[in-house]
């Protein structure tokens, strides 16, 4: 296995790479706007600039994707779906998306509140899968191509995995300080359509 480290000079970055896959950590100041913090938007934005079909079921008022969703009607997205009818939509138009952003709420509570504060009631089954976010990324395990790019933000880099045909590229850690949460950001790749486990 080949690991690689560098560590610049005022020790604030840190790039390491086991088996072609790039791991970073930086620190950064927690924003509840998660594309607000400058090393995660400086993520977004290297993998953004070579998309052509983009796409964001979580978009809040970040309108970068192409399609952009956010179950809130009072933000910038240009759809107010949940995130699972939203990406069902794009399914039925044909749509193929060669970059996914994939930023959903980091903890059941967080989608609890999002969930009720608009309206829609938080069920049993909810509670299920949420964090797995399963439905959603078999959803798009359909409909995006071999070499399209899925980017996962979170608490942790459980992504759309080896088993959807994907291989993760690079972890970027933002470390906020104090007792806060790490931002993980993930990108992965599809290398191969979906394998069959039967």
């Amino acid at each position: 296995m080949k690991l690689t480290k560098v560590i610049n000079k005022n020790h604030r970055h840190r790039t390491m790479g086991i088996s072609g896959m790039k791991i970073q950590r930086e620190f950064a100041m927690a924003n509840k706007n998660t594309f607000k913090c400058p090393p995660i938007e400086g993520f977004v934005n290297y993998y953004l600039r070579d998309s052509c079909i983009s796409v964001d079921p979580f978009a809040r008022n970040y309108c970068g994707a192409k399609y952009n969703n956010d179950l809130n009607p009072k933000t910038k997205s240009e759809y107010h779906l949940k995130a699972l009818d939203f990406l069902i939509m794009l399914e039925e138009k044909d749509t193929e998306p060669d970059l996914v952003i994939f930023d959903p709420p980091y903890s059941m509570e967080q989608c609890k509140r999002s969930y009720e504060s608009y309206g829609y009631k938080f069920t049993y089954d909810d509670t299920l899968y949420v964090g797995r976010w399963s439905k959603e990324k078999d959803v798009l395990s359909r409909i995006m191509p071999v070499g399209s790019m899925f980017l996962h933000f979170g608490w942790h880099t459980n992504g759309m995995g080896l088993k959807r045909g994907f291989r993760i590229e690079e972890i970027k850690i933002i470390a906020h300080g104090g007792g806060k949460y790490d931002t993980l950001c993930m990108a992965e790749r599809r290398i191969s359509k979906q394998r069959k486990l039967f």
